[in-house]
């Protein structure tokens, strides 16, 4: 068998470096060694002929069913040849009136077809998990061609996608990366405890390889698993904050979310959370989430001394009740309100951090979408807000006093999209990050503009092609206002 010869090509390398004393081993260890590749031989041997069984007997039935089907058929064509009359139309019946033998052939030769694909299908399609549970591959192969202009920072992750402009003017960047490729799984169980269901799914893209074409490493992006019942279900993942569900559409910048550090409130962030959902009469619902996740303090400048003291993660609290009411067949409206509350520990001081929301979308018109969010909160870089810019300011007024302030911001983003075709989309988008100046270093940003209109043509069902042009203007105290303008060519094969 094939495990067999597997397990014995395997072997051989430590039978020939045996003989070596820096890998010199006991006989009882080498003895251990092999009974356990016996026992697995044994193992596989069991599970392969289980599966050669069950596959003969799905096999011998389904060949089974063709054959009395066929019989059926080869018996139908004598009875039609025996009884069939000339109608006036042309086709053919029975003397007595009863169905026409022709249509009860072609119905039974449709059911040997598809008995037939179902056998091939079976042949070739075995991807399961373990416990019988279908998995099915998802993900897209993304190749982005793309172009910056002057004022981006040498050292700006993603180069292909800078969120914020330099106030040094540099080199024109341009390049083709694959690594915003994203690859996953997805399952579902056909049946849970009381009668629900779950639901799971892990993604990884290729962005953790630093700007090199061939240092390309796996990323975990999000992951799931989700019970859902009737009106309510539990979530377990990573993901994107509670109270900022929506996202941007873009196939330019998937390192980060689109417009990241321009008004969307993105960081995919371990959580837990529960949903109920209420029906409030023909077409209207609504959804309450609420869920603690975990929040990432790594992000802002911390004063050198009171580094060691930053706790890295913290639990918060977020909510997110969504209002849904179908205006028809194609038409809906969403408006929804979002909160979060956490709190920063460092210098042995609590900084609080909080945040409320609205986001929303309608499509006023079958073939325009409009949606947005807008923020307004403190200590918020912890949810993925424009880097560089602190959440909070650690100050010593006098020795042995040690204070912590938040700092204030407010943001969204808003896009509108156009649906010219079937094959055919356009989308233009703003957003925007914006601290409050008063609570800013001398260094730091205020503000954060970015102005996107990008494409999408579907050239097959699962190629898509498309181009994104954006501007990025960033302000900052000190008065420099450089911006950066960013071209990308996108071509997508989604399976």
């Amino acid at each position: 068998m094939r495990a067999i010869s597997l397990a014995r090509l395997l072997m051989t390398p430590l039978v020939v470096m045996g003989p070596v004393p820096a890998w010199a081993q006991s006989d009882s260890a080498m003895n251990a060694v092999v009974q356990r590749f016996e026992r697995l031989e044994r193992q596989n041997a069991d599970l392969r002929d289980q599966f050669e069984r069950q596959n003969a007997e799905l096999r011998d039935q389904l060949e089974r069913q063709n054959a009395e089907l066929r019989e059926q058929v080869g018996l139908l064509r004598q009875e039609l040849d025996r009884f069939k009359q000339p109608d006036p139309d042309g086709t053919a019946s029975t003397s007595d009136g009863a169905p026409s033998p022709a249509a009860r052939i072609d119905a039974l030769e449709e059911k040997v077809e598809v008995n037939a694909g179902r056998l091939s299908e079976h042949d070739q399609v075995k991807v399961e998990s373990s416990q019988r549970t279908p998995l099915r591959l998802k993900g897209m192969l993304l190749l982005n061609i793309y172009r910056n202009g002057r004022h981006v920072s040498p050292t700006s992750t993603p180069r292909e996608y800078p969120i914020s402009a330099s106030t040094a003017p540099g080199p024109i960047t341009a390049g083709a990366m694959w690594r915003q490729s994203v690859i996953g799984l997805e399952f579902d169980t056909p049946q849970a405890l009381l009668g629900g269901q779950f639901h799971g799914s892990f993604f990884m893209d290729m962005a953790a390889g630093g700007d090199s074409v061939l240092n390309i490493s796996p990323r975990l992006r999000t992951a799931s698993i989700e019970g859902r019942w009737k009106t309510r279900s539990i979530f377990f993942g990573q993901e994107k904050p509670i109270l900022s569900p929506r996202e941007p559409t873009s196939l330019a910048q998937m390192a980060v979310s689109p417009l990241a550090g321009a008004g969307n409130l993105w960081r995919w962030r371990p959580q837990v959370r529960f949903e109920q959902r209420l029906p409030l009469g023909e077409g209207q619902a609504l959804r309450a989430r609420i869920g603690v996740s975990q929040t990432v303090e790594d992000s802002g400048p911390v004063p050198q001394q009171f580094l060691s003291t930053l706790e890295r993660t913290r639990p918060a609290l977020e909510g997110h009740v969504q209002f849904t009411r179908q205006l028809d067949t194609v038409r809906r409206l969403e408006f929804a309100f979002g909160f979060h509350q956490s709190t920063t520990h460092v210098a042995q001081i609590s900084i609080p951090s909080g945040v409320v929301s609205v986001d929303w979308f309608i499509n006023p018109l079958r073939r325009v979408e409009l949606s947005g969010f807008l923020f307004r909160g403190s200590n918020i870089i912890k949810l993925g807000a424009l880097f560089g810019v602190p959440g909070f300011v650690i100050s010593t007024p006098r020795p042995g006093e040690i204070r912590g302030v938040s700092l204030r911001s407010h943001g969204g983003w808003t896009q509108a999209t156009i649906l010219a075709t079937s094959r055919l989309n356009f989308n233009l988008q703003a957003g925007l990050y914006d601290p409050d100046d008063g609570d800013l270093l001398p260094t730091s940003a205020t503000r954060n503009l970015a102005l996107v209109a990008n494409t999408f043509f579907r050239v097959a069902p699962n190629v898509v092609w498309g181009v994104e042009l954006s501007q990025t203007r960033t302000w900052r105290l000190a008065g420099e206002r450089p911006r950066y303008d960013h071209a990308d060519l996108y071509v997508a094969y989604v399976f």
